[in-house]
């Protein structure tokens, strides 16, 4: 059984989050006011939670530019192990609307367990809360690949260098040149060959070399790489 609190700013919003996991079997939630030994001041949201030992915390902050600050300070000094360094700690889960990517880097960094949606259904919640108490990380596909993007060494990788040239690239022979300009016309091997007074073979040979020369693997592909190295004028 997984003990999980719900910090919200508002009493809407947490009796939403919790009435929206209260059909989890698997999931208690805990719930109470508690006081510190100090004359009865009232704790934070965040100490009063992990007070009432959760196995993971759900937070709803009433702003996405909240998230950054809260979870920083949080991380440091108002609940000291609700977050902590790699996620070691209390695993909290964090439900806002729109948070920007790095605000979702930050949260992750500082030990947060999730960024997930205002919008997210129970059985979404559910798997968060699982995956968390599991220690996995549970982020949006398009959370993830932006928060990865931000990271050194990530994003999207460098086009591949275009492979060398043969040497002999772009060195057609006047025979070669003849056999292009007629595969450009739409010619068959055995029409270029009545054209040329050569034979089907001697054509084929020919193309073989064009091929080669201009790394074309198709005549229209020949045709277009010759054309662009001003080999042949379409």
């Amino acid at each position: 059984m997984i003990r999980l609190a719900v910090v919200a700013d508002s009493p809407l919003v947490q009796s939403g989050l919790e009435a929206l996991i209260a059909g989890d079997g698997d999931v208690q939630i805990v719930r109470g006011t508690l006081a510190s030994a100090d004359g009865g001041v009232s704790l934070s949201p965040w100490e009063r939670s992990a007070a009432l030992g959760p196995d993971v915390i759900v937070w709803a902050p009433a702003s996405p530019a909240a998230v950054r600050p809260s979870l920083e300070h949080a991380a440091d000094d108002a609940a000291p192990g609700t977050f902590g360094d790699a996620g070691a700690g209390l695993p909290a889960l964090v439900v806002v609307a729109d948070v920007a990517a790095d605000d979702v880097l930050a949260a992750v960094r500082a030990g947060a367990r999730a960024v997930l949606p205002t919008a997210i259904g129970a059985a979404a919640l559910a798997a968060a809360v699982q995956a968390a108490a599991a220690g996995l990380v549970t982020l949006r596909l398009a959370d993830a690949s932006a928060a990865l993007a931000r990271l050194p060494g990530e994003g999207t990788p460098p086009e591949s260098p275009a492979p060398p040239r043969p040497p002999t690239a772009g060195l057609l022979s006047a025979r070669e040149r003849e056999v292009t300009a007629l595969m450009a016309e739409g010619l068959a091997n055995k029409q270029i060959a009545g054209r040329l007074g050569i034979s089907e073979h001697t054509v084929k040979a020919h193309v073989a070399a064009i091929f080669g020369k201009l790394g074309a693997g198709t005549r229209a592909e020949a045709v277009v790489t010759a054309a662009r190295r001003g080999l042949l004028m379409l």
